[in-house]
């Protein structure tokens, strides 16, 4: 781990210092794992809340629409859904798991006990 933090320490107000480990600033600011893992944890509790979503509702709509137009050249880049799908597989999340609220969140790790 390097030095790269600069984020959280922005919203804490602290001054980025050279030679702190990310180690040590996630203690400081009370987190227990990498900001990615709390980015994945929130778009993954907001996908459940869209597929519970009636099918008319816009956000959902939305979530479903895929562009028309064809993709540039290259290598493709990764959508959102991809990193939901990699998110849910790291979690052994399946597809329809979302009805059920408290399954659903305690796959995601919003909760900490099982009910």
């Amino acid at each position: 781990m390097g030095p790269n933090f600069l984020v959280a320490l922005t919203v804490q107000g602290l001054i980025l210092c050279v030679g702190i480990w990310d180690l040590t600033i996630r203690r400081q600011i009370g987190l227990e794992q990498p900001i990615i893992k709390e980015i994945e944890r929130n778009q993954l509790t907001w996908y459940g809340h869209v597929q519970r979503m009636a099918v008319g509702r816009l956000p959902k709509i939305t979530l479903k629409w895929t562009p028309k137009q064809k993709r540039a050249r290259g290598r493709p880049k990764k959508n959102w859904m991809e990193g939901i799908r990699k998110a849910m597989n790291d979690r052994n999340l399946n597809e329809g798991q979302w009805e059920d609220r408290m399954q659903w969140s305690l796959g995601v790790g919003q909760r900490r006990t099982t009910f």
